[in-house]
């Protein structure tokens, strides 16, 4: 009996850690996400310094998070993320349109990362 009331309260830490971890990852790609959304309006409309200083604060934002983020996620991951940060704010400075293709890899590698740590039914079984 005790070794099933251990079992379940690993299990329910376990549970409770993994969800706690999913929602902080969720609040960090939504709020990378607005700003890289204002860094696209103000590339659109011709401010290239506001534009990169929004992708800046994005970047140093996951930057800030690294010692939790490198914890819980994949290496090759969060390396592949800095990788389209940085081609992100290297094409801003070409102009928008350049900008445009390297916003949508870093957008599709912030997807891939928050879908793999969702939590589903699938994901627990």
């Amino acid at each position: 009996m005790r070794k099933m009331i251990l079992s379940v309260l690993l299990l329910g830490t376990l549970f409770s850690v993994s969800a706690w971890s999913a929602n902080r990852l969720s609040g960090l790609c939504g709020r990378t996400e607005e700003l890289l959304a204002l860094s696209e309006g103000c590339a659109a409309d011709g401010s290239r310094e506001a534009s990169q200083g929004y992708a800046a604060e994005a970047r140093g934002l996951w930057e800030a998070a690294e010692d939790y983020t490198r914890i819980f996620y994949r290496h090759d991951r969060l390396d592949a993320l800095n990788e389209a940060f940085l081609a992100y704010e290297t094409a801003l400075r070409q102009g928008p349109a350049a900008a445009s293709g390297a916003l949508r890899l870093l957008r599709a590698r912030l997807a891939a990362l928050l879908d793999e740590e969702r939590l589903t039914l699938r994901s627990l079984i």
